[in-house]
């Protein structure tokens, strides 16, 4: 998740391919497990609209 994390503030990558590239063939999946982490959505990480936990 932090690679996720990562590639997502980089804004280089959409959330879709970040998904992919770390391992997520559902994006349902991967969005819903860095929520968990985070506690925010991967599209809130990428925009910087909130600041993740870490």
């Amino acid at each position: 998740m932090e690679q996720a994390e990562q590639l997502l503030r980089s804004r280089k990558m959409r959330v879709s391919e970040v998904a992919h590239a770390v391992g997520y063939s559902h994006l349902g999946h991967f969005t819903e497990a860095f929520k968990h982490t985070f506690g925010i959505t991967p599209k809130q990480c990428q925009t910087g609209t909130v600041n993740a936990l870490t």
